[in-house]
């Protein structure tokens, strides 16, 4: 039996699709080409006709960039976002201490579902007296506050505090959100979602 197998070509900075690329698929064992490709208009590179119980490995001849995948990774696309994606419910709202909690980025920031990642700016200011300690919001993708990827630390006094930072998703394409607040909704917040992987 035969099957086929593809990739998705892009510039990781523009990710824009790469056209005209020239590919070959080779057998793990014992190593032979076995099938070239050159990607279309999509960026799509695909090989057909291939021996279904073997396993095998793709590379790209990007100029200056020789691609090397496994077949069973897909590499990711990133989307970039010239106007971020925002949400009425992360648009400055005022939040009380929670533990961590999903966000469902598909319904609540329009994101595409099963995406991977996203770029992320967090924004949050707390009205404690200025100076008090241990005050965050935090974003993870693994319902784990201690493996939070962006922390934003406020002390207080309503000013704001912001970072940005890759935020991975998790098996849905979700996040997760933890806030340590000085008490019941003094902890004010902003998201935006500045692009994505798929």
């Amino acid at each position: 039996m035969t099957r086929s197998i593809s990739h998705y070509l892009y510039d990781p900075i523009t990710g824009k699709a790469l056209t005209g690329v020239r590919g070959e698929a080779f057998r793990m064992d014992p190593g032979a080409s076995v099938a070239t490709a050159t990607s279309d208009n999509d960026g799509l590179l695909q090989f057909t006709g291939l021996t279904d119980s073997l396993q095998h490995k793709v590379m790209a001849y990007v100029p200056g960039d020789i691609r090397v995948f496994d077949e069973r990774t897909t590499p990711s696309q990133f989307v970039a976002l010239t106007t971020p994606l925002t949400s009425t419910s992360w648009d400055g709202d005022p939040y009380s201490p929670a533990g961590s909690t999903l966000i469902d980025l598909s319904a609540v920031f329009a994101v595409p579902a099963g995406v991977k990642a996203v770029l992320a700016r967090l924004q949050a200011r707390d009205s404690a007296v200025w100076g008090t300690s241990d005050l965050y919001v935090a974003l993870n993708g693994a319902n784990d506050v201690a493996k939070s990827s962006l922390v934003v630390r406020t002390f207080g006094g309503d000013v704001w505090a912001d970072n940005s930072s890759v935020v991975p998703c998790n098996s849905d394409g979700d996040i997760y959100y933890a806030v340590n607040a000085s008490g019941a909704s003094t902890m004010d917040v902003y998201i935006w979602i500045h692009g994505y992987w798929i």
